[in-house]
């Protein structure tokens, strides 16, 4: 692709306006739907995104749901915008750790407080199982009662990044919440199709054969090859079911490892 910018743009402009955007605490809106704003209207376009929207943090607080929708382009070259205000962010039930978490102050605390509270389970398993329960709670109460604005503010930033604003199902747009999930929950389930029973015609045993030796892959984990798996593991992956993900691991791996060396 040919590089078609025109020189004479001032960097040190583009930095002053970037710095005033930090120092006012203004955060952007993300338009949905369109990755441009702006076109030429040639027969090879050009397409920039030359229109931003920005909202204060104090905006930010009272509608969380404040979203930038494109319309249809029929004379401008200027894509018209329209800003959508809604005051709820419709709330999972599911728990979903936030990596910023960890560079706050009086996290670490909130982990090792609720770890080693006293726990009963007939396993290693279940007891770990049991303190991430307890530790999702533990969270939640952190995150209302410390710096609430800040973690509403970067919250809702995340979901303006990650919300889809419509869906199409083939000439039909929707853009309403339940709308929306039941396309998903459509979508995939003619996908995926259903499921059918299946007979196995054949003897395995008579097909695989033994081998030996692999008695050693149940030989149980040392701590050093446990550590080594959490010191690879990256650190920004999805989270697993129960919502933790490997920053959660490797940044509090100190307070959790010894349950985890006991289970293994």
């Amino acid at each position: 692709m040919a590089n078609r910018n025109k020189p004479g743009g001032d960097a040190a402009d583009m930095l002053l306006f970037n710095e005033i955007i930090r120092a006012q605490t203004l955060m952007e809106l993300p338009v949905k739907g369109r990755s441009y704003t702006w076109s030429n209207m040639q027969d090879d376009p050009l397409l920039e995104q030359l229109d931003w929207f920005f909202s204060s943090s104090n905006w930010t607080t009272a509608f969380p749901n404040t979203m930038v929708l494109p319309l249809g382009k029929p004379v401008s070259d200027h894509i018209p915008c329209v800003v959508a205000i809604e005051s709820k962010i419709p709330k999972s039930k599911l728990f979903q750790f936030e990596n910023y978490w960890v560079n706050h102050e009086g996290f670490s605390d909130v982990v090792a407080r609720s770890w080693s509270k006293p726990c009963h389970a007939p396993n290693s398993t279940a007891l770990i199982c049991k303190k991430m329960k307890n530790l999702r709670y533990e969270l939640k109460r952190w995150t209302r009662d410390e710096n609430t604005k800040l973690f509403q503010s970067l919250t809702t930033e995340r979901f303006r990044q990650n919300s889809i604003a419509n869906l199409r199902d083939r000439d039909v747009v929707v853009s309403d919440h339940i709308g929306k999930e039941w396309v998903l929950y459509k979508t995939y389930k003619e996908r995926l199709g259903s499921s059918k029973p299946t007979t196995v015609r054949f003897n395995l045993s008579w097909i695989i054969r033994q081998i030996p030796g692999l008695d050693e892959l149940s030989v149980p984990f040392s701590k050093e090859e446990i550590d080594a798996v959490i010191k690879e593991m990256p650190a920004d992956r999805a989270p697993g079911p129960d919502g933790f993900n490997g920053c959660f691991l490797k940044s509090c791996w100190q307070i959790i490892k010894e349950d985890f060396y006991r289970m293994c």
